[in-house]
Parts: C-alpha cells; structure tokens; sequence
C-alpha cells in the first residue's frame, strides 16, 4: 500500500533551467524575391493546401511559385490568404513568370483574423506564376497567414471579374 502523503509545513523553492537546441532554422521563412539564387520561391500545389507564412522584417517579402499542372480543367485558379495574425495586413503582387502581366491585392479596410483576400487568375495548363506577399505597412516586423492555391472553394468570398487595378511594368515600390 502506498505511503500516506504528509502536507508539506514549510516554504520551499525550486529552479530548473534548460537549453534548447534547434536545428534548420532560417532567418526568414520563404525567398524574397522570385529570382533568389540562396533560397527558391516556395512551391504551391494546386490543391488547395495550405502554406504558413510570416512577416519577419521590414519590407520583408514571401514568394511563391505556382505552376498549373497539365491536366486542370478549370478555367481560373483561385489563390487565397486567410488566417491572419499578428497584425497582418496583406498586399499580394501576382505575376506571370515571364512578366507578360502583373495584379495586386489588398484589403480596402483594417484585416482581422477572419478575413481573407481571395482572387483568382485565369489559369493555362503549364503556366507559372508567382506571388509575392508583403505587410501593406512597410514598416511592420510582424504578421502570419496561410496561403493555397486550388479550384474556387464553396467558401470562398465571391470576387469581381478582375482585381481593382492592373499595374503597368515597370512596377516602382517606394517607402
């Protein structure tokens, strides 16, 4: 039989200290720019699954690369960001892999974690694109999201034909 526990009648203390390695690490999450030789564009499938990204400095940029497979049969692909956190507030710059046309996206209001910024791009089988995810402050050192790619999900908010504005080559971006 077990040992009746006595109360403890006095005061006491105790620290315990430990030290954590962790291995694979990188400074910033995802390449900044489509043509990094150091890091490559992060791939999304066209399944809608999602990726995490973060914001981990000012001006910081996520890019990632999305190429439609051969056999999709939907005539626009939609690329969404949810999920937001940490104060992000999403401005999205798509374009195609060789620059023949280029949109943005944001938010014409102050995001909260249940918004998501939603469009989507007339897909060809075979075409790449990349998108590139910024903070709409410059200056932020912080913000999470997930992004995926896929066919339009029932639960996806309901988008004008085009985005709000199309941006003309060269695309200057000044703080």
């Amino acid at each position: 039989s077990p040992l009746p526990l006595d109360a403890i009648m006095e005061v006491f203390e105790r620290e315990a200290y430990y030290q954590v390695s962790v291995q694979g690490w990188q400074a910033d999450d995802h390449s900044d720019w489509s043509d990094d030789p150091n890091q490559a564009p992060t791939p999304l499938t066209v399944a809608n699954m999602q990726v995490h990204g973060r914001i981990d400095a000012e001006n910081d940029a996520d890019v990632f690369q999305v190429t439609v497979p051969a056999d999709y049969a939907e005539e626009t692909l939609g690329v969404r960001l949810n999920s937001l956190g940490l104060g992000m507030d999403p401005y999205v710059l798509v374009y195609a892999a060789d620059y023949s046309w280029q949109f943005a996206y944001t938010l014409d209001y102050v995001a909260t974690s249940e918004d998501t910024v939603y469009f989507a791009v007339d897909a060809a089988p075979g075409e790449t694109f990349f998108v590139e995810v910024y903070h709409y402050d410059g200056k932020a050192t912080t913000g999470t999201y997930d992004i995926s790619a896929g066919p339009q999900l029932w639960s996806d908010p309901v988008v004008p034909e085009r985005p709000t504005y199309r941006l003309q080559l060269p695309f200057i971006y000044r703080d």
